[in-house]
């Protein structure tokens, strides 16, 4: 079973890897200090202002659209 702190582990690297895709080649170090500073930003944030920010990346830089 993950825990909430591993999703958003996944949910960071996940969008630093589509945040690169667009924004041009990175080396895997600047792909994971992006994703570091995403992780980073999500935990610092309110459960509701957390799901708000995941969704807004996603939207913007991945394939999945905000309800």
């Amino acid at each position: 079973m993950r825990t909430e702190t591993e999703d958003e582990m996944r949910t960071a690297l996940r969008q630093a890897g589509a945040i690169v895709a667009v924004s041009g080649p990175h080396s895997f170090r600047q792909t994971l200090g992006l994703a570091h500073q995403i992780y980073d930003a999500l935990i610092r944030l309110e459960p509701t202002d957390r799901a708000r920010r995941i969704c807004l990346i996603d939207a913007i830089f991945g394939s999945v659209a905000c309800d």
